[in-house]
């Protein structure tokens, strides 16, 4: 029986069905992924209709595909320090916490392991596009990513590139290509992977315009393991809805804002946006040893947000999921010139969230000296 891409699904069965009689109807392709509960494999319509009829099948859904955004690079000479991270007032976080011993997952295009200011903070990674490869970044969205969160200094580093949680360590997760194209079944399995390494936060620079039931229900299970979730708002403009997974309430939806505060007019908005944070023109770090990249989009916005979520958490370890988000929410600066709809809470920031945290409305520590 040939298997067309199309007859791949996502789906949930009742606790009464075991492995193995799962396995029996849906032949040897299905995978069970244990930290979200849920099956992935090929179902054509007879063994749909098979497994259907036995009663054990809650739902399905065929599988699709998702993209990050395009990048569009423009190179820029090496700054004093990235204008986003100043913005979200990390610095003045540093001399407190730097995200020491925080595991953050980028799930994304995977991330360049050769790059001067971010090799010596990548721990464990997966490729799910290419199964036994290492998680290498053949596009450059995902390196950018991360370099926001975490791109260290040092001697041999670009001078100027640092992250907003220069001490955390990343986990990079590869689901998608070198096009940015990857699928719902591997954002499915790439949240099972990052429950199991039992990571502090999960970056989610991507969005679908349509809901999953699959995602949902991942997202969920994810939340009630711990995990720190974060996502882009999604680039669609002022009349754009925001995007799933950014929607869904177990998930923090960050905006996109330009230089000194202006509202990103491509970014999109809701109701359901939690956060505005840097995500035009932002300068990160790009594959390969040359100088930084600037790239704009909601995309680059929302590891802001996920790089003070790590300097909370390198500063209270132990702190609950539901208190991070509560530092993140009430220690945001509030712009009078935006909508509710368009900054949420307000801008994230670093000195107010540690500040909720302390119990204190000042900042926890005085600004740091400029670093690289």
């Amino acid at each position: 029986m040939s298997l067309s891409p199309r007859h791949r699904y996502l789906f949930h069965t009742t606790q009464g069905a075991s492995p193995t009689d799962i396995r029996r109807l849906v032949g040897g392709t299905a995978k069970y992924l244990p930290r979200v509960d849920m099956w992935v494999g090929y179902l054509p319509p007879a063994r749909l209709a098979s497994l259907s009829r036995t009663g054990w099948l809650e739902w399905s859904e065929p599988d699709r595909g998702i993209q990050v955004p395009p990048p569009v690079a423009r190179h820029r000479p090496p700054a004093s320090r990235p204008w986003g991270v100043d913005f979200v007032d990390a610095p003045a976080a540093w001399p407190l916490t730097e995200g020491e011993g925080t595991r953050v997952a980028v799930i994304d295009t995977g991330i360049d392991y050769r790059h001067q200011n971010l090799t010596t903070g990548i721990g464990i990674g997966v490729n799910l596009v290419s199964p036994g490869s290492r998680p290498q970044d053949d596009s450059g969205h995902g390196t950018h990513v991360a370099g926001t969160i975490a791109a260290r200094t040092g001697a041999r580093t670009i001078p100027g590139l640092v992250g907003v949680a220069p001490a955390a360590t990343i986990y990079p997760v590869k689901a998608f290509d070198r096009n940015g194209m990857g699928s719902l079944s591997w954002v499915v399995e790439a949240i099972d992977w990052c429950i199991a390494m039992q990571a502090s936060v999960v970056n989610m620079s991507f969005g679908l315009a349509k809901e999953s039931q699959a995602l949902s229900h991942a997202l969920a299970h994810a939340a009630r393991a711990g995990l720190v979730l974060v996502a882009a708002a999604g680039n669609r403009g002022q009349a754009g809805p925001v995007d799933w997974p950014a929607r869904y309430p177990e998930v923090l939806a960050i905006t996109a804002l330009a230089r000194g505060g202006a509202w990103a007019d491509f970014s999109s908005r809701g109701q359901e946006v939690a956060l505005a944070a840097p995500g035009h023109e932002v300068v990160s770090s790009w594959p390969g040893r040359g100088h930084p990249v600037a790239l704009s989009g909601t995309s680059m916005a929302c590891p802001h947000v996920t790089g003070v979520a790590a300097l909370i958490l390198g500063y209270r370890p132990r702190l609950p999921r539901e208190l991070v988000h509560q530092a993140l929410i009430m220690g945001a600066r509030r712009l009078p010139h935006l909508a509710s709809d368009q900054q949420g809470a307000g801008v994230v920031s670093a000195t107010g969230s540690l500040g909720h945290v302390n119990g204190k409305t000042e900042s926890p520590a005085p600004t740091a000296t400029p670093r690289g």
